[in-house]
């Protein structure tokens, strides 16, 4: 008996939800939202959820979308000190309450990301057996239980954000999020990190998820990287890039 598997993607600025069924990725709706104090999330959320979720699910999972995030080598990680480790990397003290970290038996690293406490408290509270990772961690694990031997590159392009994620010969060669505003920044920090890793000639498959908020359009997107020589030849010749929204969704089958 196939599982029903409720997926959540959930920033400061929205959240979406999707199903998983039979291998199947079904969009449910997304909201944006306006308020934007704890009391003001939950109620947003709430009304959300009421209006969207009727029916059981099998298995929950929440994607935090934030760029306060870190990766670390699991034999360097202790949990008392998650404060410091995260405060030296992005110079501000966060109190542990809203701190947290997912564990990556598959690539032997810990990811540390601040999170807000609405977002636990109103969804352990609603469903009591959800699981809450980061969105690196969901990206990271899937790409490496999807055969990871040669390069892949995963571009998650949400409102205001970028999540690059590379992979090669089953290890992780990058995973950072980047501000964006325009079409032209996406491909800015992809040719960047790729020329930085040595990469920029080396054959593998380039996947975007655009999310339904962002302004990037994929059409635009398509055409600016096809003037762009390494990915004409590269890339697009060999039908190596794809534009599927619904690839860092379906990672999340993988946390639970």
């Amino acid at each position: 008996m196939s599982k029903n598997h409720l997926i959540i993607q959930i920033s400061e600025n929205f959240c979406s939800l999707s199903e998983l069924k039979n291998g199947e990725i079904n969009s449910i709706n997304s909201l944006l939202f306006e308020g934007k104090k704890d009391f003001q999330y939950k109620e947003q959320l709430k009304l959300f959820c009421n209006e969207n979720i009727n029916q059981e699910y099998d298995e929950i999972s929440v994607s935090w979308i934030t760029p306060n995030a870190l990766l670390v080598p699991s034999n360097i990680f202790a949990p008392n000190e998650i404060e410091s480790l995260f405060s030296a990397c992005f110079n501000k003290t966060v109190s542990k309450a809203e701190l947290d970290y997912n564990r990556l038996m598959e690539s032997s690293l810990v990811t540390i990301y601040e999170i807000p406490l609405w977002i636990k408290s109103f969804f352990i509270i609603r469903f009591p057996r959800v699981i809450i990772q980061h969105e690196y961690s969901h990206q990271i694990r899937g790409m490496l239980k999807n055969n990871a031997s040669n390069l892949k590159i995963e571009v998650s392009v949400f409102p205001d954000l970028l999540i690059l994620t590379l992979v090669e010969k089953n290890e992780v060669i990058l995973c950072n999020s980047y501000e964006i505003n325009h079409v032209n920044d996406v491909i800015y920090y992809l040719s960047f990190a790729l020329q930085q890793k040595n990469l920029l000639h080396t054959k593998g498959k380039l996947n975007f998820s655009i999310h339904t908020f962002s302004s990037i359009n994929e059409d635009d997107l398509s055409e600016k990287l096809k003037k762009i020589e390494v990915f004409s030849q590269n890339y697009f010749a060999s039908n190596q890039v794809t534009f599927n929204n619904s690839q860092t969704l379906k990672f999340q089958e993988f946390c639970v």
